[in-house]
């Protein structure tokens, strides 16, 4: 790891268990505010730790100041290729909030801000790993996670009962108008991020809101781009626990006779996600190895857990088996068909990159 790398992830580390340690405070003055505002820097110093690890700046050449959120989240979705879209949208949000509690009133419900905090958990997690081949668990302390007396909820029920709220605080008269719309602030930022990758989003004013809201329209109707994500992702937060057999491991069992379903168990194989080794790619496509190797490199495959993983049939193999999922083989075809395989070659040996979702 360089070493301005490391001086920007130790920030990263202790800005996040302060977010974590305001957010678990048992007192509220202040709490919701300095947890968003502790959770975005850290965002903002793990980001640019990772833009420096791979690029060697954070700068632009005879410039003074460091590049901003929005561009170092930028290269980590779209350059470097090491968030994807949910990741990257969670970030934005998140980048949102702060903006909306440095500079004015945000009223974020409990759940929406426990759902943000577990979140930001996974996606600095995933950085970590996959960056600097660090575990959270590792730089943090063991006690350290974001604690809620109220069970994790979806999201759509959250947004359902604080679009309630607010039409009842709206037939109160003008008075809790400035508390409808530090509600409302809060989702004019969700939406406005929902899609990482087309940049900010137009919403509708506040007073516009406020219309709609009293004319009786839902959320859904408010905020399109809120509703269809959560129709496509149909989850709310995730609790995310690794069952292994290792001497540490903790002993685990699925209670059968519960009278209710508590949690959702999913066994799959690496077998069926990831069943093909590389001469099977060859085979398929009707290429070689340096062909293949090529592609792998122009697309960034390695580190891609939709297409590549490795294997380890011991603990005496030093060298990983490496797997790949059957997707793989028809998006390397798809572009192969719309560039040929020469063109890609070359593009690979000039040291250019591809985005692999192009052919998704």
């Amino acid at each position: 790891m360089r070493r301005k790398s490391g001086m920007l992830l130790e920030r990263a580390k202790n800005s996040l268990i302060l977010a974590v340690d305001f957010f678990n405070r048992p007192y509220d003055v202040g709490r919701k505010e300095a947890s968003i505002i502790m959770l975005h820097h850290s965002f903002e110093m793990l980001l640019k730790a990772v833009v420096f690890e791979k690029l060697q700046r954070i700068r632009n050449p005879k410039e003074d100041k460091n590049y901003s959120f929005d561009k170092c989240l930028n290269l980590c979705f779209n350059h470097l290729q090491l968030l994807d879209e949910r990741a990257a949208r969670t970030l934005s949000q998140v980048n949102g909030f702060r903006d909306a509690a440095m500079h004015d009133v945000l009223d974020v419900p409990e759940g929406l801000l426990y759902y943000y905090a577990q979140q930001s958990l996974f996606v600095f997690a995933a950085l970590l790993k996959q960056v600097f081949k660090k575990e959270l668990y590792d730089i943090l302390p063991d006690r350290l996670l974001p604690v809620s007396t109220n069970p994790p909820e979806d999201i759509a029920v959250i947004f359902d009962r604080e679009f309630t709220a607010m039409r009842r605080l709206l037939t109160t008269g003008k008075r809790k108008h400035e508390a409808v719309e530090a509600k409302l602030r809060v989702y004019r930022v969700i939406e406005a991020n929902m899609k990482p990758q087309e940049g900010e989003l137009a919403v509708d004013s506040t007073e516009t809101l406020i219309k709609k809201l009293k004319r009786g329209d839902s959320w859904h109707d408010l905020f399109p781009n809120m509703a269809a994500a959560q129709v496509g992702e149909g989850q709310g937060p995730l609790l995310a626990i690794s069952i292994g057999t290792g001497k540490d491991a903790i002993p685990v069992r699925i209670d059968k006779e519960a009278a209710e379903a508590t949690i959702a168990v999913r066994k799959v194989s690496t077998e069926v996600t990831h069943p093909l080794i590389a001469t099977d790619v060859w085979e398929e496509l009707n290429i070689n190895s340096y062909h293949f190797q090529m592609l792998i490199k122009l697309f960034n495959i390695k580190g891609n857990s939709s297409f590549h993983t490795t294997v380890r049939v011991s603990r005496r193999t030093s060298e990983p088996n490496h797997k790949y999922s059957r997707e793989l083989v028809a998006v390397l075809r798809k572009a192969v068909d719309k560039y040929t395989l020469a063109f890609l070659v070359a593009e690979a040996k000039a040291g250019q990159k591809r985005d692999v979702r192009e052919f998704l």
